[in-house]
């Protein structure tokens, strides 16, 4: 089994893969910072809570499109494909928190290699399931009763990981990215966007949001002794 499930990671963990081995190291100079907007603003939507409302609350908000007064979209991962070589990977692991019957951070990346940590903060059991993009079938799935409980699995490579409970709570979602090298964030709640240490080149900029898919863009990084720094957005419609 753990044969298995380690070639399915490996096939379902491909968009955030390079094409040869990151090489750590060699740090660039340049900033690159930017902002992801949303041209039409949907309407907030809420789910009903129908089991452990005592604990959960009335009702959830929707958190699938998170926008700022002026469309600056949160929750969107940002990475740039084609660095060789860069600054250091660390594996800094991750925990997805389950507090008030919802998942924290909602998006996040994470290093392959790392360890993800799903913990119980609720007073009430909770059920985790581990989707991996392009696989049907769960590649984990934990019950955790009791608050303080945690269950990690080994983030061996890159790709795309879906966290979510069962079906009476839709709204407890979470997404994990995982990347081979260290040139990946996500937007603030403004949109807002950093990644240092770019070394010169002509690379391509991803931004991915779990309800309005994947744009790309060319990005080109110069060392600019006046300020080391370059600015790239994006937008959503």
């Amino acid at each position: 089994m753990t044969v298995l499930l380690s070639a399915l990671l490996l096939v379902a963990f491909e968009p955030g893969s390079q094409p040869v081995p990151y090489q750590g190291g060699k740090p660039g100079a340049v900033e690159l910072i930017g902002r992801v907007v949303l041209g039409k603003l949907p309407a907030p939507k809420k789910f009903s809570v129908k089991k452990n409302a005592d604990k959960c609350g009335r009702e959830k908000s929707d958190l699938s499109v998170v926008y700022s007064g002026d469309g600056g979209l949160a929750n969107v991962v940002i990475w740039v494909e084609g660095i060789k070589a860069g600054k250091d990977l660390t594996k800094d692991g991750l925990t997805l928190r389950n507090i008030t019957c919802t998942y924290e951070p909602r998006v996040a990346t994470a290093a392959a290699g790392s360890t993800l940590e799903i913990k119980n903060f609720d007073g009430i059991q909770m059920i985790a399931f581990g989707l991996l993009q392009g696989v049907k079938t769960p590649w984990f799935q934990t019950t955790l009763p009791v608050k303080g409980l945690g269950y990690k699995r080994k983030l061996d490579a890159p790709g795309l990981l879906n966290v979510h409970s069962d079906p009476d709570q839709p709204w407890a979602t979470a997404w994990v990215y995982v990347f081979s090298h260290p040139y990946a964030t996500v937007t603030d709640e403004s949109g807002y966007f950093t990644l240092d240490k770019l070394p010169d080149g002509e690379y391509t900029l991803h931004a991915w949001h779990e309800t309005f898919g994947e744009k790309q863009q060319p990005l080109s990084i110069k060392a600019d002794p006046t300020g080391n720094r370059a600015r790239a957005d994006l937008r959503f419609e």
